[in-house]
């Protein structure tokens, strides 16, 4: 889901646009940082089975989505949150 919406840049994107979707938008940069995020929530969020089968995680990972993609943003602040390359290991 993440990766889709981050690929994409919407919060909701629809069928048609996610069965559209260029697979080379999911790029290992793409999918590591969705997954560091997604893990570290995880981890803040207790970390457990209950953290992984309750809402809250999934909550939160919607929030994020939306805070990240639910406001139109200039080009210039879109380009400041590009993910430093060089800090992704």
């Amino acid at each position: 889901m993440y990766a889709t919406c981050a690929a994409l840049g919407s919060v909701k994107p629809n069928r048609k646009r996610i069965a559209g979707i260029d697979a080379s938008l999911l790029t290992d940069i793409l999918l590591d940082m969705c997954y560091k995020w997604l893990r570290a929530k995880f981890e803040e969020l207790g970390g457990n089975d209950q953290t992984a089968k309750g809402p809250t995680l999934a909550m939160a990972l919607r929030q994020h989505i939306i805070e990240e993609y639910g406001v139109k943003k200039s080009a210039e602040e879109k380009r400041l949150k590009q993910p430093d390359l060089d800090s992704i290991s």
